[in-house]
């Protein structure tokens, strides 16, 4: 019904770029997302503590009411945290079920428990160190910029993430706050799809080794530099966000 009034006011007013967007953390998007996570993301990260803090990351924004209320660095700073979202991931339903699964994780308990707990103890992004770094941003680049690549991240909610995990790493790299990008990037498909043309179009054209390069902490400052502002906002403060 919402979909046909959407349609007839559209049709009305001449302008339906806004009212049609789709929306970026859908229950098929959520299931997506999470389900790569929990049968592929987990058992390939057992012993990699940074991109189980990108799985941790993804998964509450994507099954959360707002992405943009989660802190930037909710998980990125606080292992404990990751480690008690990457278990409530493992123990969702099997993905054999998906709107099971998908019910699950979008259930508030879930958020609550897995992504709103306290934390004891905190790292920096130095702790990850620079290859896992450096390594994860040149295949996050490589699935949002280069062109013809054959597993892009295409799909808004891959967008969205993929461009939030660079553009924390971005923030953090630089000792900034990491607040505003989600505000933004998460309000509809256009918006999502916006802020990948942002990050691609801010970068240098695509080389395969363009990360690789990097070899100091102040190289990926460096190599991150255009995408500081836009889309990434580590200039941008903003407060009133959950810890």
């Amino acid at each position: 019904m919402f979909h046909r009034v959407a349609v007839l006011s559209c049709l009305l007013v001449m302008t339906c770029s806004e009212v049609l967007a789709s929306k970026v953390f859908s229950d098929s998007a959520v299931f997506e997302r999470v389900s790569h996570f929990k049968d592929v993301g987990i058992p390939n990260t057992l012993k990699d503590p940074f991109n189980r803090a990108a799985i941790a990351d993804g998964t509450c924004r994507a099954v959360s009411d707002n992405a943009g209320d989660l802190a930037g660095y909710a998980f990125w700073h606080h292992p404990d945290r990751v480690d008690a979202v990457i278990a409530a991931i493992a123990a969702l339903p099997s993905t054999s079920q998906p709107s099971n699964m998908t019910l699950a994780a979008k259930n508030p308990a879930f958020y609550r428990s897995a992504c709103l707990g306290e934390s004891n103890k905190t790292m920096t992004n130095e702790d990850y160190g620079l290859a896992v770094q450096k390594s994860s941003m040149q295949a996050w680049f490589r699935a949002l910029c280069e062109p013809g690549f054959t597993d892009p991240a295409y799909q808004p909610q891959q967008i969205v993430l993929t461009a939030g995990f660079m553009c924390a790493i971005t923030c953090d790299v630089n000792g900034k706050a990491y607040n505003g990008f989600y505000s933004d990037a998460v309000v509809s498909q256009t918006s999502a799809e916006a802020a990948r043309d942002k990050l691609c179009d801010n970068m240098p054209g695509y080389e395969p080794d363009m990360f690789y390069q990097v070899h100091t902490f102040k190289d990926l400052r460096y190599a991150v530099g255009p995408i500081y502002n836009e889309p990434c906002q580590c200039n941008l403060e903003v407060s009133n966000v959950s810890p």
